[in-house]
C-alpha cells in the first residue's frame, strides 16, 4: 500500500478544490489550486521583458554579423535575454507549484482545507492512499528468523473484517534485529481488490512454513525387481517373548 499526506509547497489562498473526500483520483489529477493572480501578473511582466530582450538580441546578432558592435556587446544582449527567460521560468514554476496534483492513483481522504482558506507552506491538505494492494508489518522472534524467507505464504485475519481470511506472501525481511526485543520486522503483501483492509487495522498473521516429510533412502541393490512388481525386504529385530 502506498500512502502520503499531501502538503502545500507554497503559501496562498485555496481558490479551487477538484475532488471529493473519499473519492478515487488518478496520478496527475489536479486536487487543489491556490490563488495565482499575483503570479500571473508577474508572469505577464516577465514575458514582456523577455520579448524585449529577445528583440534586442536579434538586433545585436544582425549588427554583430556586420561587425558593427563588439563581441562583448553581443554577449551582454545574450546574457540579458537568458536572464529574462529564466525569470519567466521561475514565475511559471511558482504557478505550477500552486496546482497540487495527485502523485499517484489512489483514494483521497477527508480534506483538511476549504475553498477560500489561507494555507502556509507545509500545511496538510489531504491524505492519499492506494488500497488495491496492502502491506502488513509484523515481528517475529529471532529464533524463527532462519525459518522465514521471502515468498512464503501468509494468512491474515482482522477483527475489522470478521469471518474473512486473506492470503499473501512475505515480501521483505528487515536485515537487522531489534536489539531491545530481539525480534525482526517482516512485511507481507496482500491483494485487496475490494478495499476491505484499511491502513492502521490490527491484524493477526500466520506464516505458513514449508512441510518437511521424512523420507527413507535405500540403495538400488536392495530392491528386488520382478514383472509383477518391485519389492523390498525389510529386516526387523525380533522381540523376545517370555
Amino acid at each position: 500500500m502506498q500512502g502520503a499526506t499531501i502538503s502545500a509547497e507554497l503559501a496562498g489562498r485555496v481558490s479551487e478544490i477538484n475532488f471529493d473526500s473519499g473519492s478515487k483520483v488518478k496520478a496527475g489529477d489536479p486536487l487543489l489550486r491556490l490563488d495565482v493572480a499575483a503570479e500571473e501578473a508577474q508572469l505577464r511582466s516577465a514575458k514582456a521583458d523577455a520579448e524585449l530582450a529577445k528583440a534586442e538580441l536579434d538586433r545585436a546578432q544582425n549588427l554583430s554579423k556586420g561587425n558593427v558592435i563588439s563581441k562583448a556587446e553581443f554577449d551582454t544582449a545574450q546574457a540579458k535575454f537568458d536572464a529574462m527567460k529564466a525569470a519567466v521560468d521561475n514565475v511559471q514554476a511558482q504557478i505550477d507549484k500552486k496546482v497540487i496534483r495527485a502523485p499517484f492513483t489512489g483514494v483521497a481522504g477527508i480534506r483538511y482545507v476549504n475553498p477560500g482558506q489561507m494555507v502556509a507552506m507545509g500545511d496538510k491538505l489531504v491524505s492519499l492512499q492506494t488500497l488495491d494492494q496492502v502491506f502488513v508489518d509484523f515481528s517475529l522472534p529471532q529464533n524463527d528468523l532462519a525459518k522465514v524467507s521471502s515468498g512464503l505464504e501468509v494468512k491474515v485475519t482482522s477483527d475489522g473484517v470478521p469471518g474473512r481470511e486473506f492470503k499473501g506472501k512475505v515480501s521483505a525481511i528487515n536485515p537487522s534485529v531489534d536489539p531491545a526485543t530481539r525480534s525482526v520486522q517482516v512485511q507481507a503483501s496482500l491483494a485487496n481488490a475490494d478495499h476491505a483492509l484499511r491502513p492502521g487495522m490490527f491484524a493477526k498473521v500466520e506464516v505458513l512454513l514449508p512441510q518437511k516429510n521424512s523420507t527413507l533412502y535405500i540403495p538400488a541393490t536392495a530392491v528386488s525387481y520382478a514383472p509383477f512388481g518391485d519389492s523390498v525386504f525389510m529386516i526387523e529385530k525380533q522381540q523376545n517373548k517370555e
